[in-house]
């Protein structure tokens, strides 16, 4: 029988977040956001605590990139900062920053792509305000490139927190709040928004309308989505729904672990 030992305790002064562990350093590394602000790296082996840099409201997210050797955060406000792990120490240098427009709720690297779901406002002429979950996706190759990214409606009608990538990296999931999941390929988000003749990324340049905001508008053929994590209370004849925090691709099965 396997039993479980706790191998590490690590105290925060504030709530963190997220983290991540450090794909190419020592596995005793790991990284942490959280509502000080602050990107953290800490070394359990030294059982000691730096702060890599700081962003100017709460970090909700952060992800490791292996394929470009760099460490992507974001807040609250849209801002998503890119930092250098080639660096040995911990003082890991800032080498980009880029506003996205939108509250990230999820992030995601699958190869050479960056994936981040989350919400923005939008405001229609008659002054009528509605919450937008979008997804988009950047070419890591090309972030210089202000327009070199998609941006499209998610599938999801309410707000995703959570996203991985599928097994085979050609696709990704989501979870949302209202207990439903999504995959997506992009083969077919690329068919759809890729000039094919030049091989370059195209913003959509959603514009809503009123009678318009309709997730199931945006379900490609492939992709698809379903209902999980629902609990039914059979003496009051009613469900209770749960939040999908966290997805994890099994790398044989290809199914998710919530």
């Amino acid at each position: 029988m396997i039993s479980d030992t706790l191998l590490y305790t690590h105290r925060f002064q504030f709530p963190q977040l997220d983290a991540c562990f450090d794909p190419i350093g020592s596995p005793y590394i790991f990284y942490s956001v959280g509502l000080d602000e602050e990107v953290k790296v800490i070394n359990i082996e030294k059982n000691s605590t730096d702060i890599i840099g700081r962003h100017k409201k709460p970090t909700n997210k952060i992800v490791a990139d292996s394929s470009m050797n760099q460490l992507i955060s974001s807040c609250w406000e849209g801002d998503i900062k890119f930092w250098d792990l080639r660096q040995n120490n911990n003082n890991k240098s800032l080498l980009r920053s880029i506003e996205i427009d939108m509250k990230p709720s999820g992030i995601a690297c699958i190869g050479n792509k960056l994936v981040i779901a989350g919400s923005t406002n939008f405001t229609q002429e008659s002054d009528y305000t509605m919450n937008l979950h979008l997804i988009k996706i950047f070419d890591l190759r090309n972030l210089d490139n202000p327009s070199g990214y998609i941006s499209y409606e998610s599938p999801l009608k309410n707000e995703a927190r959570s996203i991985s990538a599928l097994s085979s990296r050609d696709g990704f999931i989501l979870g949302s709040i209202e207990g439903k999941i999504a995959v997506e390929y992009f083969k077919e988000i690329y068919e759809k928004f890729s000039d094919e003749t030049t091989e370059t990324i195209k913003e959509s340049h959603y514009e809503p309308k009123l009678n318009n905001i309709n997730s199931e508008t945006n379900i490609f053929k492939q992709g698809y989505s379903f209902k999980s994590h629902r609990e039914e209370i059979l003496n009051q004849n009613r469900i209770v729904i749960h939040s999908v925090e966290a997805l994890v691709n099994h790398p044989r099965y290809y199914n998710s672990i919530k």
